[in-house]
């Protein structure tokens, strides 16, 4: 009897997953930020000496720059970590693949691995989706308004995006390294 049913919650864990994985793919595409529309974002194209012209004289103009080089290296470093979490994604999508073909048992360790993986990548997703609107949307809503007279608007912005997307690359990392030991435990039954 227990036997039994170990062996129909690996088969539903199993059956999970699968499911789970074609659902991470698809909502994926549609929940991570749009790299199309944070390159638009007017103050990322602006050079940093049309900067220093618009806000010279302005006791802020240090602060301002700093949080600008700030923005943009966190948006440069998003997007490498979001090509990775994409690039890492399909693997493991491939090895699921190679691993269904097998038609192999998980052991009980690794199946409640693989189900608390998928559990913790849902609710970084639905915090990453939680955010939405936070960040880019936030930076793009200030456009025409890079004066002097709105200064202490756009620092303050500037501050509450950053601390968005300091979240945002968290969670990427920690949705990388949740694929990465799927990953693992799937090579371990196909590359045997």
């Amino acid at each position: 009897m227990k036997k039994t049913m170990v062996v129909i919650g690996l088969m539903g864990l199993l059956v999970i997953g699968f499911i789970a994985g074609r659902y991470i793919q698809v909502s994926q595409q549609n929940d991570v930020f749009e790299l199309e529309s944070s390159t638009q974002v007017e103050l990322l194209n602006y050079e940093v000496q049309e900067l220093e012209e618009t806000f010279e004289g302005s006791e802020d103009l240090a602060l301002f720059l700093d949080l600008h080089r700030q923005l943009i290296e966190i948006h440069q470093e998003l997007v490498i970590k979001h090509q990775t979490l994409k690039s890492v994604r399909e693997s493991v999508q491939q090895e699921r693949l190679a691993f269904k073909e097998l038609n192999v048992r998980l052991s009980v360790e690794d199946g409640i691995a693989l189900w608390t993986n998928y559990n913790a990548l849902l609710d970084i997703k639905d915090a990453f989706v939680a955010t939405q609107g936070q960040a880019y949307k936030r930076l793009a809503d200030l456009q025409g308004q890079y004066d002097l007279e709105h200064i202490e608007l756009i620092l303050q912005t500037y501050q509450e995006v950053l601390v968005v997307l300091n979240q945002r690359e968290t969670m990427i990392d920690q949705a990388i390294q949740f694929f990465n030991d799927s990953l693992i435990i799937y090579q371990n039954y196909t590359h045997m």
